[in-house]
């Protein structure tokens, strides 16, 4: 486990050093847009550079990207699924959106 700061692109770029694979969960939740864009975008591109050591990277996105809370903005169709219409109800939503 490395503790440091995912918007620090040097940091990032040493924490992925000699790893085959990256999975990427970290975001703030409530009003941290900036923040979770910049560090999707700083971690994204530390791994994009690395596409030959690099096996596989994972970004998990979240519930917030589909609406699946009816009392906040009601689903399209049930099951929800992929191909759901994403309608992230907040900026923590939105956020996971622009890492998608």
């Amino acid at each position: 486990m490395v503790e440091g700061d995912l918007t620090d692109s040097v940091f990032v770029d040493t924490a992925i050093e000699g790893v085959d694979a990256v999975v990427h969960t970290a975001n703030l939740g409530g009003p941290h847009f900036e923040n979770n864009v910049q560090v999707n975008l700083v971690v994204t591109r530390a791994c994009g550079e690395r596409p030959d050591a690099l096996e596989r990277f994972v970004y998990l996105s979240s519930g917030y990207v589909f609406p699946t809370d009816s009392h906040v903005l009601a689903c399209a169709y049930h099951p929800v699924d992929e191909l759901h219409p994403m309608r992230p109800p907040d900026e923590y939503g939105l956020s996971k959106l622009t890492g998608e």
